[in-house]
């Protein structure tokens, strides 16, 4: 009768499996990284406030923190990853290319480092010349971000050749998730109340309930993936249910979490009113903006720009998935999804009037529509590294195209 009873709960939970579907193959793989605003605490313990930027890494941490948050990257005195802490210079051997955007540019700068090396090697008036790529990219950047520390490296003394600007997910997916929740302008930061927001017991309450919750979320996981648990469908679907569960709760202390944050840091947090109210309306001209002039100021310094529009999974028929990519890279009650629905298609309208400007400018949500192997590699945003070559052949193929275009001295005055 208990072996009945047995194959009878086993049958049950097979029928449940199948009845409570879940985005990730909870069986396999391990909660991923948080994407919610909490997720970036790792990194604010890395990072550290600056004047003009809002925040960089911080170049004083220790090793074990690099290893974890910056894979053991070198970081300079000015808070960016480089191999070297000299300022780049240009010159009649060195052509320096400058990658800026937030974490998706930052891992391409790395990760297809060599290849943009070779390729740009062979464009015109570069031939022959030792190629320097130079990361001013950073997780959660976005404009005027961007803007602002290219001007800030060449007040200080640096000098390009070519400036490639890889963003846009992060204006309409952060200020959806980060900014307008919390009523802060999206002209601010990535979860700047957190970053000037000092002591609060609430917050400080709140942080420790989802700490805890997401330990026992990923304990729920672990405990499925063992041994002979991980052969029962019971203990699969009681790990399922409960890691959804957690996950709800976890989605409402989150919101909590931004929606307090500002009130409790006030003006120094929230800062000026969003421009015409609507928020993703005014990140998108803000990041138009914020291309034009960056374009300007290049084109002042005699550098070359080039403007990427970065794909992302959740642009409709962007990149054909297999089932494994989508259980990795397509979570259905993502934050970020509606964002990226609502805010790819301005960006791209605006990204046509760059063009229409004079902005050397490219949208690459479709760069991996043509590769049904498996490139993404989180729920997010981010790629392999193989996926970062193939959206980097797109871009020096963009560049090969528009050489004389990306060095206009003017642009329209519209």
């Amino acid at each position: 009768m208990a072996l009945v009873v047995v194959l009878a709960l086993e049958a049950g939970a097979y029928v449940g499996l199948w009845l409570v579907p879940s985005p990730e193959t909870l069986e396999t793989a391990p909660p991923q990284a948080e994407t919610e605003p909490l997720g970036i605490a790792p990194y604010l313990a890395a990072e550290m406030l600056h004047p003009f930027l809002g925040y960089v890494w911080n170049p004083e941490m220790d090793h074990a923190e690099l290893e974890r948050v910056a894979h053991g990257l070198h970081v300079t005195p000015f808070g960016f990853i480089d191999d070297s802490d000299v300022l780049p210079r240009r010159g009649p051997h060195t052509a320096v290319v400058a990658v800026t955007g937030g974490s998706f540019a930052c891992q391409l700068s790395v990760h297809a480092k060599e290849m943009l090396r070779q390729r740009i090697r062979a464009l015109p008036g570069l031939a022959g010349k030792d190629v320097r790529i130079v990361t001013v990219a950073l997780g959660g950047y976005k404009q005027p971000q961007q803007l602002f520390a290219v001007g800030y490296l060449l007040a200080a003394g640096a000098s390009f050749d070519v400036v490639i600007n890889l963003d846009g997910f992060n204006e309409v997916a952060l200020a959806a998730t980060d900014n307008v929740p919390a009523g802060v302008s999206v002209l601010y930061p990535r979860a700047w109340p957190f970053r000037v927001g000092g002591a609060d017991p609430q917050r400080a309450a709140l942080t420790g309930k989802i700490a805890y919750l997401r330990e026992w979320r990923t304990r729920a996981v672990a405990f499925a993936q063992g041994r002979p648990q991980r052969y029962s469908a019971v203990a699969r679907l009681a790990a399922r249910l409960w890691r959804r569960r957690a996950s709800a709760e976890i989605d409402g202390l989150q919101r909590q979490l931004v929606e307090g944050a500002g009130r409790a840091a006030g003006a120094a947090a929230l800062g000026p009113p969003t421009p015409g109210g609507d928020g993703l309306d005014t990140a998108v001209d803000v990041w138009r903006r914020g291309s034009r002039l960056l374009a300007g100021l290049c084109a002042a310094n005699g550098i070359r720009y080039f403007h990427f529009l970065q794909p992302n999974q959740y642009v409709d028929g962007s990149k054909p998935m297999s089932a494994d990519e989508r259980r990795l890279a397509i979570e259905p009650a993502h934050p970020y999804r509606p964002a990226v629905a609502a805010g790819y298609p301005k960006l791209i309208a605006s990204g046509r009037e760059l063009s229409t400007e004079g902005v050397a400018f490219a949208d690459l949500t479709r760069a991996l529509a043509d590769h049904t192997e498996t490139l993404y590699a989180d729920s997010c945003c981010h790629l392999s590294p193989r996926g970062y070559e193939v959206v980097a052949a797109a871009m020096i193929a963009f560049m090969e195209g528009h050489w004389e275009q990306s060095r206009a001295s003017r642009l329209s005055s519209r």
